[in-house]
């Protein structure tokens, strides 16, 4: 009997720990954010548990979850047949970090929209976004709407009854949570906290104010305005960046810089209709310039709009970038 008694008092204890809980470190923050929070402090359990795909951010190469895969087992719907799938909690419990569910198989276009269900609500009827192809069906992770307050309340249901049904004729290969440019796994709440917190307090600072003494950088001591109200945009560009750019004009900025992107506009193409831009084989390293006519026909068009929305004597900057491969 005492064995009996030990072992239930272990799994209570145990039971206990596994609850979704918040960390008393963050108790400075609001309930929502701290919430939200302590759903962002599991990303590392889910890497241990599903399959993923994560890349490095660019600019300061931060690791971005990509992919996050359900770990659902491949099935079969033969037609009228449904099917629940259920959203792991763990997993439901951080979808606002990423974009869209993925659902890969084949048969999408011929059998009936996916439905959803909520545990609040029931079944909310058919759910997508505005693309679906036979073998790849996408839903919007703004479906499901999650109160983290609410959830961590309802205990050991927290996060839990959240559900996909599934009607056949159909093949399902799996089911992925995705994210285009990945997904940050850290939130970050300096915005809740003391500005400078973390920093050593310096005492002893003494601060000489002269209210006579007009400061210069580089001996300028007047806001140069148009240096700071240069919006990127090509003043003779798409018709809709002309609109952009009469807009801004009267807000009194300026279409002060472009970059022109030799590879990609020549070269490659955003417009297919247009001639590409090719290496001239009997000068290599030049190209053939015959295709500039066709991409600068209404050149005469667009200095003239130039000319008439922003006057002559705009300053504009064009840079260049992306040479040819070549």
């Amino acid at each position: 009997m005492k064995i009996l008694k030990k072992c239930l008092m272990f799994a209570s204890c145990a039971m206990f720990f596994m609850l979704p809980t918040i960390s008393s470190a963050n108790d400075h923050l609001p309930e929502e954010v701290k919430a939200l929070k302590s759903a962002y402090d599991t990303f590392e359990t889910l890497l241990d548990k599903y399959d993923h795909w994560v890349i490095n951010q660019v600019n300061d190469q931060e690791e971005r979850l990509k992919v996050l895969k359900f770990g659902v087992e491949p099935f079969t719907l033969a037609e009228g047949e449904t099917k629940e799938v259920e959203i792991p909690a763990d997993l439901m419990r951080v979808i606002s970090a990423f974009d869209k569910f993925d659902v890969y198989g084949s048969g999408f276009n011929k059998t009936n929209l996916i439905e959803a269900v909520i545990p609040t609500k029931g079944n909310i009827g058919a759910v997508s976004s505005p693309w679906i192809a036979d073998t790849h069906y996408q839903i919007r992770i703004t479906t499901f709407t999650l109160d983290h307050v609410a959830e961590l309340a309802r205990g050991d249901e927290a996060y839990s009854g959240y559900k996909f049904i599934l009607t056949g004729p159909v093949d399902v290969k799996g089911i992925e949570l995705s994210s285009n440019n990945g997904a940050s796994m850290t939130m970050d709440t300096t915005a809740w906290e003391v500005l400078g917190g973390d920093k050593e307090i310096l005492d002893g600072i003494e601060v000489t104010v002269d209210a006579t003494n007009r400061l210069s950088i580089e001996g300028i001591t007047t806001f140069e305005g148009d240096k700071f109200r240069n919006h990127a945009g090509s003043a003779s560009d798409h018709p809709d960046t002309q609109k952009t750019s009469v807009y801004y004009t009267s807000k009194n900025f300026y279409p002060g810089r472009q970059i022109y992107k030799f590879g990609p506009t020549l070269e490659i193409g955003y417009d297919a209709s247009l001639p590409k831009l090719k290496e001239d084989p009997e000068n290599p390293g030049y190209a053939t310039y015959d295709v500039l006519k066709a991409h600068m026909q209404n050149g005469s068009n667009k200095i003239a709009f130039f000319d008439r929305a922003f006057g002559e004597d705009l300053e504009y900057t064009l840079c260049f970038d992306n040479w040819p491969s070549w």
